[in-house]
């Protein structure tokens, strides 16, 4: 199991190589090939349980880190939907899970990334995303903040 510094400190040389494009690479950032073995070590690696959180809260944590670490959708990505896309992707898992109908008339990227399944499922992908959306909202009112 990582250990919270562990774990941090692959998502930043993660993030950091992300922010290299290929055509400067300059040796002193994470080649593809490195990020991708960094991404399935986080992927595999056991998330600490606090043991006053639900089973359900754990699965929730453990899709937004799978969101982040094996769909690559890192917070740097997630900081350009600034239209509410995140939010309107979990309303359509919450409102599929709800109803069992498809809800992609609003959903808010391409069809092949609605991939609804079990009504359980989709609110852990909903609830996910909903994190994704307040740690995206904290982030920007962070970034404002320091440029006032």
């Amino acid at each position: 199991m990582l250990n919270d510094k562990q774990r941090v400190a692959i998502e930043w040389a993660i993030q950091t190589s992300e922010e290299v494009s290929a055509d400067r690479y300059d040796g002193t950032h994470l080649t593809w090939e490195y990020e991708q073995e960094l991404r399935a070590l986080l992927a595999a690696a056991p998330v600490s349980v606090d043991e006053r959180q639900t089973q359900a809260a754990r699965d929730v944590l453990a899709e937004r880190a799978r969101q982040v670490t094996a769909e690559g959708w890192t917070p740097k990505h997630d900081d350009g939907y600034a239209q509410s896309e995140l939010v309107m992707a979990a309303v359509c898992y919450a409102y599929h899970a709800a109803r069992g109908e498809a809800s992609a008339n609003i959903w808010p990227w391409l069809l092949e990334r609605w991939k609804p399944t079990t009504p359980r499922r989709n609110l852990i992908k909903a609830g996910a995303l909903i994190l994704a959306e307040i740690e995206r909202i904290d982030r920007a009112a962070t970034t404002s903040t320091k440029d006032a």
